[in-house]
């Protein structure tokens, strides 16, 4: 099917594919009449869901589109238009310019790497945002990784994907479906028993800044090698303190983790102003 109605006389085309996941593809897509005129030359993202006959996946995905339309939050992705009724199911979201894995791939050909302040204050607090805004409402992401973090054309992150999120209603976890995320981001635990907490997601988000630190994942105890640590593969930009929050983001043994996104973030804010201010943007 190459056009989605969704009202009796506009139609989304489909022009192009910009994403393909386990359960449904996202399409750069055009708005046209019947009679294929274009309305306006905006272009947006239309995810569609891939497998009809798949009652799960059906429930999982309006509970997706239906969680990010009730949402609201300046760095989680937005939606414009829901019609999870519709066959196919689909919903339209703005266009983004690329997701933080393309971006950060593109830096680390070039041979350029974000030093601590800019890859905190850029990526790491806006999404920490979103994530707590998450969290305040009942839901564990559980896939936080640089391909589910999206940039716009001003370089604003935004947290998308909540196919396999954990949703709390009076007090217990539901698991929306049993993925388990991104191994290399998952936190340890959630690998062994497939329960995300807000620890897991502290975890993936510490991932996610080791990895723009340092270019690698950080695994295990990590910072028992010294030549591992961002301070020291790179003192120009990277202050001892980092490492020391990156522990309290990463290590395997969930209660000896930050127990909130707040806490982590306060101490985010408080390294910011003491010990990062002045650096360069990139070394």
């Amino acid at each position: 099917m190459n056009a989605l109605r969704v009202r009796p006389q506009y139609f989304y085309r489909k022009l192009s594919v910009l994403g393909q996941g386990g359960m449904a593809d996202v399409f750069r897509c055009a708005l046209v009449t019947e009679l294929g005129a274009a309305v306006g030359s905006a272009r947006y993202a239309v995810k569609i869901l891939r497998e009809l006959r798949d009652a799960e996946q059906r429930r999982r995905f309006g509970q997706e589109g239906a969680l990010l339309a009730k949402l609201r939050h300046p760095n989680l992705m937005p939606i414009i238009e829901l019609h999870v009724d519709a066959d196919p199911p689909f919903y339209v979201m703005p266009i983004m310019k690329e997701s933080l894995e393309t971006h950060f791939q593109r830096m680390t050909r070039k041979g350029e790497m974000y030093r601590a302040l800019y890859a905190i204050t850029q990526f790491l607090l806006p999404i920490s945002g979103a994530v707590h805004y998450l969290h305040a409402h009942g839901v564990i992401h559980r896939d936080i990784k640089p391909g589910n973090i999206l940039l716009d054309n001003a370089g604003r992150p935004f947290l998308s994907d909540l196919s396999i999120c954990h949703v709390s209603r009076f007090g217990h976890t539901n698991l929306t479906w049993c993925g388990l995320g991104t191994p290399r981001y998952t936190a340890p635990e959630t690998l062994r028993s497939g329960i995300a907490t807000i620890e897991s997601d502290v975890f993936s988000l510490g991932v996610v800044l080791y990895e723009l630190l340092t270019g690698r994942i950080a695994e295990g105890y990590w910072w028992m090698n010294r030549t591992n640590l961002p301070s020291v593969q790179h003192p120009s930009s990277c202050h001892p303190i980092v490492d020391q929050l990156l522990v309290g983001m990463t290590h395997p043994n969930s209660w000896q983790r930050y127990s909130s996104i707040a806490a982590m973030a306060r101490d985010m804010n408080v390294i910011v102003r003491n010990y990062l201010l002045g650096m360069p943007v990139y070394r």
